[in-house]
């Protein structure tokens, strides 16, 4: 619960050529420099990868938070030739499961199943400070990776190269549905990297090792070569008052010959989901459960009394008593709140009033206040 003072690629799926239509297309897609391949060096004979899933855990989204995420991958390659000293591995990376048509590997989606289909975006980059696009580098924005490392050993048990290479993740905003991470809803999303959405090529260099990573963009990258890993986040059900609450001022009054006094204010509560239930609690800086407060002035030992309601003065009373994230108590439940914008299933704005008797006015001069304090139990 939160208190709040009331003052204050096309897709890297490689296909297994099983039709004419479907060899042209992965032509199309991956064999345009053929020519330009490099030396086949035919020694590297296996690389084996750790899965590095990447977890954003618990992700906060709201209030302009953005959800990181790094995994190590530990790559293993062995060559059955003396001759090679550097093994060269080119790394691609492709949309995933949650594939979005081909956009540029930017953002890719996590899918929310359950309880109705919702996607989350984020981005695989390959540098800590998120500005270089891990890819298949069909598209120049999102490259594939060389790794470069020496082999060692003997043939003929081998000679092996060992390196581990950095996956680094953020939680990005979809196009044209999301300005922020704000809309993502709550719940588990995953996005499943494998089954071809994930590719590397070896290659072998007897001198010294690859340093120009766009050497990766000339290979071919063969079906079967994987390295399968999974992105997944956990949105938790998050409630928020948007802005600022703004003072009730009951303004100037006088000791005697008024009638009920009231003034009102408007919180704005959204929550991730639009499934999500919440009830909402008001109390008075006295404690008072059934919202009944007192406004005090520093070196006065007089009190003015007021209630707080909800909408008007004609509202039922709203305090703080009983009130969870299943039972609304005296409080409010989300039910009584308007959409804002109408059109709005995640944003209700609430109104609060407090309400002064007469009898109460009879005070010595000066100001009076008191702080609330607004609790969402959700």
């Amino acid at each position: 619960m939160r208190k709040t003072p009331l003052k204050q690629s096309s897709i890297l799926n490689l296909p297994k050529p099983s039709s004419p239509a479907r060899c042209a297309l992965y032509a199309a897609a991956w064999c345009i420099a053929c020519a330009c391949h490099l030396p086949a060096h035919a020694a590297i004979t296996n690389c084996t990868f750790t899965p590095p899933n990447l977890n954003f855990g618990t992700a906060q989204t709201m209030s302009g938070i953005t959800p990181t995420t790094q995994s190590s991958m530990t790559i293993q390659c062995r060559s059955d030739s003396n001759a090679d000293k550097y093994a060269n591995i080119c790394l691609y990376i492709g949309e995933g499961s949650e594939h979005n048509n081909g956009q540029n590997h930017w953002p890719r989606r996590m899918k929310r199943s359950s309880p109705s289909a919702a996607y989350a975006g984020f981005g695989i980059y390959t540098d800590a400070a998120f500005t270089d696009y891990w890819g298949t580098g069909v598209w120049g924005r999102a490259r594939p990776v060389l790794i470069s490392g020496a082999l060692t050993g003997t043939a003929p048990r081998g000679r092996a190269m060992r390196q581990n290479v950095t996956l680094y993740a953020r939680m990005e905003p979809l196009p044209n549905t999301e300005t922020n991470l704000d809309n993502v809803e709550a719940g588990y999303y995953v996005n499943h990297f494998d089954g071809g959405h994930t590719a590397w090529v070896a290659h072998s260099n007897t001198a010294t090792a690859l340093t120009d990573p766009t050497v990766c963009n000339t290979l071919t990258p063969p079906y079967g070569q994987l390295f399968p890993f999974r992105v997944e986040a956990s949105i938790p059900n998050q409630c928020t008052i948007e802005k600022p609450v703004s003072d009730i001022d009951l303004g100037t009054r006088k000791p005697v010959g008024e009638s009920d006094v009231s003034g009102t204010t408007e919180i704005l509560v959204r929550c991730h989901s639009k499934d999500s239930n919440y009830n909402i609690g008001l109390e008075p800086s006295n404690g008072n459960k059934l919202g009944q407060g007192e406004l005090a002035q520093t070196g006065i030992t007089e009190r003015i009394a007021y209630q707080l309601k909800l909408n008007s003065s004609n509202g039922s009373n709203w305090g703080n008593n009983g009130v969870t994230s299943s039972s609304a108590g005296n409080g409010v439940n989300k039910s009584a709140g308007t959409a804002t914008p109408a059109s709005s299933t995640t944003r209700k704005k609430f109104t609060i009033a407090a309400v002064v008797s007469p009898a109460s006015l009879n005070v010595p001069a000066g100001n009076y206040s008191d702080k609330v304090t607004v609790t969402i139990y959700y």
